[in-house]
């Protein structure tokens, strides 16, 4: 038996901080829809956690990950604090809405408006996890 020597290959956002008024402008273009609606619910979810300081709880662990130039590199695993995850709460969807935004978005033909409903989606799965969302910016090359 050949043994798997595949390895994860991942991809990180970029920080959403400065994309924030182009989404805006972007989503307000787009005709009436499920798509536009929760675009919209995503983006004011992202306005709403970054109204508080990044968490300065320790990391709880180290996600590690090879790009796709091959680079080895490192991002933190911080988790929000209790206050902050109650916070958020009501803002952030559920698991299983992600798991179907994920399909809805997949059906969003190519250009800035998919790219900004899958780069708001990432945040939402990241606080959905209760944690820092991770960034390009927070990757360390090991």
């Amino acid at each position: 038996m050949v043994p798997d020597l595949r390895i994860a290959v991942t991809c990180f956002a970029p920080d959403i901080t400065a994309h924030l008024s182009g989404y805006a402008s972007i989503i307000s273009s787009q005709p009436d829809g499920a798509e536009k609606e929760w675009c919209t619910k995503l983006l004011e979810m992202v306005k709403f956690f970054q109204l508080t300081p990044k968490s300065d709880l320790a990391p709880v662990s180290t996600f590690r990950s090879i790009s796709p130039q091959g680079k080895s590199s490192a991002a933190d695993i911080i988790p929000l604090k209790k206050e902050e995850i109650d916070r958020i709460f009501e803002q952030v969807p559920w698991q299983e809405e992600i798991d179907m935004l994920k399909v809805m978005f997949e059906k969003i033909p190519s250009g800035a408006f998919r790219e900004l409903a899958h780069h708001l989606l990432w945040y939402a799965q990241e606080l959905c996890g209760d944690r820092e969302p991770m960034t390009k910016e927070s990757l360390r090359i090991l």
